[in-house]
């Protein structure tokens, strides 16, 4: 019955919302106690969006992933999964911001200068790059040699870690298999990580019950004070709960062609702005209705929104209340209008994507509540964002 409550409420907000302004849409939809509450979660969650707590905390991850063919499930669960690693991070720490990073090794096309080892993004590269990468990623030739040691150092010292000690850093190796010629060199490397506060995780992904290099990867994590997690390749993609929300993450993906409409290229990156805005949702579209409706819910987070100004003039109206329109190269929307015309022009489009995320931020509401209605599932069928993400969040921040 609350299913069938939270439909009726999605459907009358997502026709108020495109049909009224949003004072309008307040006194049509404000009709019960309960759509109240989501309006004002709305607001909430609108003055998070588009704003930035300069003295809020920060957290940096570092992933190190098994690119060999043993690591082929983990590497499709994170794809699949991906966006999911900021949305469900900021849901749970909202006044955190996560700097992540990821490096694969043990994947012959990495180099042998590299010792198989890839820097794939780094704590100040944008999140997309990351993605991007996973899904151009192609099965490969595998090297005999676990690099995990030589990855291990690279996360070290080719990552630029916050000195500050109150930021929590935190290394997580995924993988499996033997350490042999460069065990040595990964002791090193998490005796050094644990002088700098930075705790080395494993996830290890276990395909029999009895594995004889388990003890190896338990040994490292131990001495740079961290924790070791088996998890079981069946479930680390997850989707078998995806069947509940699967109505509204349609409607989620319905919304995502307004949303883009309101971007508007301008200059000589006009054209590779939105021509990689249209590329990723397709990329994450491929994958499947549930990583293209995740990918939608991170365009409304602060690590998508503001940091498009180069490309996108209602971002730099909005964010840098930039207003010399004759220095720029306009989009051909605004030609011929005058400097008064083009800013009621922006703002209106802004108040537009205020509206299109609104509407999807109300419909991920909805899926929560109805997600809250079934009983937790237990640790081993959790998906390797959730794992992940309970591992790196012990202890708090």
């Amino acid at each position: 019955m609350k299913m069938d409550k939270t439909q009726i409420y999605c459907d009358c907000a997502l026709s108020s919302f495109r049909t009224f302004i949003l004072i309008k849409i307040a006194i049509v939809v404000i009709k019960s106690l309960k759509v109240l509450y989501a309006c004002l979660g709305i607001c909430f969650f609108v003055s998070l969006a588009f704003s930035e707590d300069e003295t809020q905390k920060k957290a940096q991850l570092a992933l190190v992933v098994d690119f060999s063919k043993s690591g082929e499930t983990a590497i499709q669960a994170i794809t699949t999964n991906y966006w999911d690693l900021y949305n469900s991070f900021r849901e749970e720490h909202p006044n955190v911001k996560l700097e992540l990073a990821l490096l694969g090794y043990s994947k012959q096309s990495f180099g042998s200068h590299n010792h198989y080892v890839k820097v794939i993004s780094k704590f100040k590269d944008s999140p997309e790059k990351a993605f991007e990468f996973l899904v151009s990623n192609k099965d490969g030739s595998s090297v005999s040699e676990n690099n995990v040691g030589h990855a291990l150092n690279s996360a070290l010292n080719a990552l630029d870690w916050d000195s500050d000690e109150s930021v929590k850093k935190q290394i997580i190796t995924i993988g499996n298999g033997p350490i042999k010629d460069n065990y040595s060199l990964a002791q090193k490397v998490c005796a050094k990580a644990k002088k700098k506060h930075i705790v080395v995780n494993s996830l290890y992904v276990l395909y029999r019950e009895k594995d004889k290099n388990h003890s190896y990867w338990l040994a490292l994590t131990e001495m740079s004070g961290g924790r070791l997690k088996t998890i079981v390749p069946q479930y680390l993609i997850g989707g078998d709960t995806d069947y509940r929300t699967n109505q509204n993450d349609k409607k989620i993906i319905n919304e995502n062609e307004y949303l883009n409409s309101t971007y508007l290229g301008y200059g000589e990156m006009a054209e590779t702005g939105l021509t990689r805005l249209n590329e990723l949702d397709e990329k994450s579209s491929e994958i499947g209705y549930k990583t293209l409706s995740s990918r939608i819910q991170f365009k409304g987070s602060p690590y998508f929104q503001g940091i498009n100004t180069d490309w996108d003039l209602v971002e730099k109206f909005h964010f840098e209340n930039f207003t010399d329109f004759d220095k720029i190269i306009l989009p051909r929307e605004l030609k011929g209008l005058n400097n008064d015309q083009i800013e009621v022009a922006l703002q209106m489009q802004w108040e537009e994507r205020k509206t299109s995320l609104q509407i999807i931020h109300m419909l991920i509401q909805a899926n929560k509540q109805i997600n809250a209605d079934f009983p937790e599932k237990p640790a081993y069928k959790r998906d390797i964002v959730e794992t992940i993400l309970n591992l790196f969040s012990e202890g708090g921040f």
